[in-house]
């Protein structure tokens, strides 16, 4: 993981293209994002959104452009490198291990080793008492034992966002989070955004919601058509989204 300047930008993408075949989903895009804020990143569908969280995430690579992470140029980004720099990505489609529990749904990228050999460690219990107040905020501690494969679909949300908490990383992407939730968990979710910008982690969301964008955001992105449309503080965006 990457030392962290709080005063400058963490995350830079510049003049980053990607295209799938005929279709251009970001055209040399530039963005960057501060540290230890929470961004928005809105637009209509298929203006590069997911792309660009794909791409920083290492999950997909660019056609041409640069990434920079503290100011140092990333030369090739992947899944494990971008997860070693400190960034882990929250997909609006929960991804779970549904045949374990909960608990061990959250230890499992805790742990070097392969899972079922790790879960035999010493250090099980430390573990455990580690992620303990993470699931108690998320309301999930009385469900630890249960399958993964048992929670509802808000549940579920809040396990990924559980790994996520509980895996320190600096970087946070993420996906809707908000999506097909219940209020209450729209508002357990909120309350867990705004701790980590308190623990000075650097939150990048995709979202729609103009209340919840105004309500949590210091900074919104609008995407249109693979390029940034503008960048300006909430207050002064809603009249292009519109």
């Amino acid at each position: 993981m990457v030392d962290i300047n709080y005063n400058m930008n963490i995350l830079e993408l510049k003049n980053i293209t990607k295209k799938y075949g005929a279709t251009t989903a970001l055209d040399n895009l530039s963005i960057a994002f501060r540290a230890g804020r929470i961004s928005g990143v809105t637009g209509p569908n298929g203006s590069g959104k997911s792309t660009m969280f794909n791409i920083i995430s290492g999950r997909q690579n660019t056609d041409e452009g640069e990434i920079f992470l503290n100011r140092k140029k990333i030369p090739y980004l992947n899944i494990e490198s971008a997860n070693i720099c400190g960034i882990i990505y929250v997909f609006q489609e929960p991804k779970l291990f549904d045949q374990i529990s909960v608990l061990d749904n959250i230890l499992a990228p805790k742990m070097i080793k392969p899972i079922f050999a790790a879960m035999r460690e010493m250090n099980y219990d430390r573990h455990i008492q580690s992620i303990c107040p993470i699931l108690k905020k998320m309301g999930l501690w009385d469900k630890r034992n249960e399958l993964a494969s048992n929670l509802s679909y808000g549940q579920r949300k809040l396990l990924q966002l559980s790994r996520a908490v509980a895996s320190n990383a600096s970087i946070i992407l993420l996906d809707e989070p908000f999506a097909g939730l219940f209020s209450e968990t729209k508002q357990i979710i909120k309350q867990i955004i705004i701790e980590l910008k308190k623990q000075n982690k650097t939150i990048i969301l995709i979202e729609h919601n103009q209340k919840i964008l105004q309500d949590l955001c210091d900074k919104i992105f609008l995407l249109n058509n693979g390029h940034l449309v503008n960048c300006e503080k909430p207050e002064k965006i809603w009249g292009k989204l519109l």
